[in-house]
Parts: C-alpha cells; structure tokens; sequence
C-alpha cells in the first residue's frame, strides 16, 4: 500500500512525507531532469547522498524532510535508516556490509 509505515503500522500522505525509517522514499526532482527514484537499485540497499544544490527549487521542502542527509534505502524503496547526525555514505556502506547476505550500492548525486 502506498504510504504505509512500517514502523507504526499507520499510513502517510505520500504527498507530504516525513522520511522516517519505514515509509516510503520520497519522488523529488532534481535539476538535470531525474527523480530521486531513478538513483535507487532495486537489488540490493541504496545508500543515497543528494546535495541540495542537485534539487529543483521547487522541491526543496521535500528534500529536507527526506534527504538532507544521507539514507539507505532497501530494494523495496522503503527507507531503511535516516541516522542523525547523518555518517558519510561510506560509513553507511560499512556497516551494511558487515550484515551477511546484504548487498549495497552509494549513489552520490
């Protein structure tokens, strides 16, 4: 379902998202044409760093709830981690790495 949390169970507003673990990745544009969506891989956990510069205007209260910093995203396009403070994608990348059977790719806008 769309806009369904894992977490809690509950539902949210895919127009408005919190970019909390559990939910959804969030569509946001960026300047060269592409989605936030486009850059994940749907094989494997994602972890995702896109500068606000790399946004469309528009888009930038989006990008704040969700991307601001750094997050790992399963191959299913939920949000996976949101650490705060956010750790750079490669010390996202190593502790995914040390989980068995888990394959990560860094995507960095």
């Amino acid at each position: 379902m769309l806009g369904f949390h894992y977490g809690t169970g509950g539902v949210e507003d895919p127009a408005s998202p919190s970019g909390e673990p559990g939910t959804r990745a969030a569509h946001i544009r960026l300047r060269d044409g592409r989605s936030s969506l486009d850059l994940f891989d749907p094989t494997t956990f994602t972890t995702l760093e896109v500068p606000a510069d790399a946004v469309d205007p528009e888009d930038l209260p989006r990008w704040e709830r969700v991307y601001r910093q750094a997050v790992t995203i399963r191959p299913d396009g939920v949000l996976a981690a949101h650490p705060s403070p956010a750790p750079s994608t490669s010390a996202l990348r190593q502790k995914l790495s040390l989980m068995p059977g888990r394959l990560v790719s860094s995507y960095v806008v």
